[in-house]
This record gives structure tokens, sequence and C-alpha cells, in this order.
């Protein structure tokens, strides 16, 4: 996921994030987290997750203090999103069902 956050996450708050969050149904841990950039007043970051949960992203921030602004899907296991919108869909290669299959 690409997550716009409110606030600029400092380098505490980026291990606390990579570490886990303990949340309310038990403990949600990223498998990864790479920051992407960061402004005044906001923060981008990439956030992988191997079973997302309800609003689990969007939760896990706010245990820090900070808000989601936007939230995109990038991609899907193995297979990136790139340009497609909400709604948008196709058919996968051969090889991108293989990739999944091996996932």
């Amino acid at each position: 996921y690409r997550v716009l956050v409110a606030g600029v996450l400092d380098q505490a708050a980026l291990e606390r994030l990579r570490r886990g969050i303990r949340l309310a149904e038990g403990f949600a841990r990223p498998d990864r987290v790479v920051l992407k950039s960061h402004y005044k007043q906001s923060t981008v970051l990439d956030i992988t997750l191997s079973e997302g949960k309800n609003r689990e992203i969007r939760r896990m921030l706010a245990q820090l203090g900070h808000k989601v602004m936007q939230l995109i899907r990038i991609s899907v296991g193995p297979i990136k999103l790139g340009d497609m919108t909400p709604g948008d869909w196709r058919k996968l290669t051969p090889e991108e069902v293989r990739r999944l299959r091996n996932a």
C-alpha cells in the first residue's frame, strides 16, 4: 500500500511500526515499511502486509498518533496494479497466474 500520513513520522515511530503494534485483536506487524518521502506536514510510506485485516494500517498508524489521509493499494501479491483505477479490471497473463500460485 502507498500511504499518505498526516504529520512527520520520526525514526522512532518508523521503528515501532516495523516492530509491530498491539491492536484490540492482537499484535499487528507489517512485512515491510519503506519511507518514500516526507514533507512539512505529511509522510509517504509504502507498507506491505501479508494479510490485511479491517482497517489495519489505519489503526496501526492511529496508535502512533497519526491519521491516514490517503491509502492506495499498489499491488496484490506479486502483481503491480500500475495505472489501474478503482473499478478497473484486466485478465491476468499466464506469467502473473504462475507468480500468484508460487507466492
